[in-house]
């Protein structure tokens, strides 16, 4: 982890620390949507492979 990363996430701890609970939901919830989306975005870049294609639908 860069220095940069330890010193955003020792702020946002001690900021967390001070909230009300209802208020560290809200963050959390932030942070899990971010999480998300950076991983969706990943995957939507990584090269499709035979392997990893999703299986056709079959035709009913």
């Amino acid at each position: 982890m860069k220095a940069n990363d330890v010193r955003a996430v020792v702020t946002i701890a001690e900021a967390v620390s001070v909230l009300p609970e209802h208020k560290r939901e809200y963050l959390m919830g932030y942070a899990e949507g971010v999480v998300a989306m950076a991983e969706t975005r990943r995957i939507a870049q990584q090269p499709m492979t035979r392997d990893s294609a999703p299986e056709p639908k079959a035709r009913t």
